[in-house]
């Protein structure tokens, strides 16, 4: 097990916040969202790194600004699609 000397300069900020108990968990938490965003794990991977459920992952996330799902070029295209579909059922139904 790799021994990880914290800064005392963080400190301060990781008692600020609000979220984990002790040291280690807000470490842990905030490698699990560093390896979210930086795309090494998946949401449900970081969630369960973190110790958190997903919804509370999300939860997190959302309360830090860090955006949690994509919404592709190809998923507008699949919705503009869907949408052409419906609205052309509806002007024919």
């Amino acid at each position: 097990m790799p021994n990880v000397s914290i800064k005392p300069e963080f400190y301060p900020y990781l008692v600020q916040s609000e979220v984990g108990n002790t040291i280690n968990e807000k470490v842990n938490l905030s490698i699990a969202i560093f390896l979210f965003t930086d795309k090494k794990v998946t949401l449900a991977r970081a969630a369960e790194l973190a110790d958190k459920s997903i919804r509370e992952f999300i939860d997190i996330l959302v309360s830090h600004n860090v955006p949690w799902g994509e919404y592709t070029e190809e998923h507008k295209e699949d919705d503009d699609k869907t949408i052409a579909y419906i609205m052309g059922e509806k002007d024919n139904g």
